[in-house]
């Protein structure tokens, strides 16, 4: 079974419910989304395709399992899921959540299985004239113009044959027709939007403006601004050697010198390889404090930390410590806003204080 849900903090609160209602029926459950370390989520892919990919016949047939997941699931990786639950999202992405249903025709189905998604959503007449409360955090996500035109395309629908009812589909919820006053309300508000993404892609290349550094644009002008992370378990300075020890969550410890000769570029590029797997996006809001530029110089032969003449660093550092909370380096409150954590199994998390 699939569950996917819009968001990263959805899906973790979905995860732990099932897991929670799961435990001693032995049924494993899993969780899937953007906010792992790159090495955790590549072991977690890896993982699941294994159960749930073309190779997996023997392997579903040992234990019941639900993956609870994001917009990942969509479309990067070959799984076959017997059952989908999926929340409301546009005609396109839907589709290609339903494909992950009985992909492969060499999995055993129990006698009588359905090839069956459930879509959990709302009624439209009350996400018309509110969607923002409605639809919660997916309108967040998504246009809730967008959500409302799949919604009216997909409610009272029972059954779906692919690939032959797609184009109708996508035809149905993009097509230009006359709308109600909210609904042309909610489509005014998604071509405001799209202007202002322009205006900002123009102002980005434009040499008669004052154009931004690129790596200015993609943070402030994206929906929400995200930043690298490096997680690590600890950090020690030899500032006599030039040396910095780190030692990684898996428990591996890397010796990172400041300096390198032309004979070492490939020692330096395999660290650096090696720290980018420790590393994840996160929202920057909820991300730990901004160090200086100072503060990160050891990481300087690692990774482009930005330019402290145009804004602040590009990078975060944070030490997972005792129950998975994070710290930074010197030991202070990662965040005075949020309580942040970091869970090999459920990914980055971040509560008000």
């Amino acid at each position: 079974m699939l569950w996917i849900e819009n968001t990263v903090s959805e899906a973790q609160e979905r995860f732990k419910h099932l897991a929670a209602r799961s435990d001693g029926i032995e049924i494993e459950c899993g969780l899937l989304h953007s906010r792992f370390i790159h090495v955790d989520r590549e072991a977690l892919e890896d993982e699941w395709v294994t159960r749930y990919g073309a190779e997996g016949a023997e392997a579903r047939r040992e234990r019941g399992r639900i993956l609870v997941g994001t917009q990942v699931l969509e479309q990067s990786l070959d799984i076959d899921a017997d059952f989908l639950v999926t929340r409301i999202c546009p005609t396109d992405m839907l589709l290609q959540r339903i494909g992950r249903l009985w992909r492969h025709g060499n999995h055993q189905r129990t006698t009588g299985a359905k090839c069956e998604a459930w879509i959990v959503s709302a009624e439209f007449e009350a996400a018309e004239q509110n969607p923002e409360s409605v639809f919660g955090n997916s309108a967040k996500v998504y246009s809730p113009y967008v959500l409302l035109r799949t919604l009216q395309v997909w409610s009272g629908m029972e059954a779906l044959s692919l690939p032959g009812d797609i184009r109708g589909l996508l035809e149905r919820t993009y097509e230009a027709r006359t709308e109600s006053d909210e609904m042309a309300r909610h489509k005014a508000d998604l071509n405001r939007r799209k202007q202002m993404l322009e205006n900002f892609a123009l102002q980005s290349v434009s040499p008669g403006l004052n154009a931004k550094p690129d790596t200015s644009v993609s943070t402030r002008y994206s929906d929400i601004d995200t930043i690298e992370l490096l997680l690590l378990k600890s950090v020690s300075h030899d500032h006599k050697a030039g040396e910095t020890t780190v030692t990684l969550l898996d428990g591996r410890t890397l010796l990172l010198p400041s300096q390198f000769t032309a004979k070492s570029k490939a020692e330096q590029r395999n660290l650096a390889a090696i720290l980018a797997t420790q590393t994840l996006q996160v929202a920057e809001y909820a991300a730990p404090a901004a160090p200086t530029f100072n503060t990160l110089s050891w990481l300087q032969p690692y990774f482009y930390l930005g330019d402290p003449i145009h804004g602040e660093c590009l990078m975060r550092v944070a030490i997972v410590g005792d129950g998975w909370l994070l710290k930074l380096p010197g030991g202070g409150e990662a965040s005075q806003k949020y309580e942040l954590s970091y869970h090999p199994r459920l990914g980055y998390q971040y509560e008000k204080r």
